[in-house]
Parts: C-alpha cells; sequence; structure tokens
C-alpha cells in the first residue's frame, strides 16, 4: 500500500518567497484536508526545518503522527 493512502501520513513541501526572504513549510495529513502553514523564522535550513516540524507536530496524538514524506522539489513529495 502507498504511504500516501495510509491514515496519519503526512506529507510536506517547502516554500520560498520571493528572492528568498521569507520561507514556510505545509505538512499535510495525506488523508484529510488537514494542513499546516509553519513559518521559518531562521530560514530553510534543514536544523531549522526540523525544529520547526518537531515542535508542531510533537503534540499531535500518536494516531496522527505515523510517518512523514517529504517533498524534493521535483513534484514527487
Amino acid at each position: 500500500m502507498a504511504l500516501w493512502v495510509v491514515p496519519s501520513w503526512w506529507g510536506g513541501d517547502l516554500t520560498v518567497g520571493k528572492n528568498g526572504a521569507s520561507a514556510a513549510i505545509t505538512p499535510v495529513e495525506r488523508t484529510t484536508p488537514y494542513t499546516l502553514i509553519l513559518g521559518l523564522l531562521e530560514g530553510k535550513k534543514a536544523t531549522g526545518v526540523a525544529d520547526v516540524l518537531i515542535d508542531h507536530l510533537h503534540g499531535l496524538p500518536g494516531i496522527m503522527s505515523q510517518g512523514l514524506t517529504w517533498g524534493s522539489g521535483h513534484g514527487d513529495g
């Protein structure tokens, strides 16, 4: 079974603003319309993205946080 049809799996992408002046990540629960838009105040480096994801997804019930598939920017996330 493909990951994106299993409940509680998340997908996510990075969106970068004009001239790289801002960035946000958009985790989406794959089987529902539940979407978060999280600003990256520290920039788009991997450690900052990980910190924001951990801070915001850590509080979810276990059933809502089974895994995460992240986009690579090539339309395969």
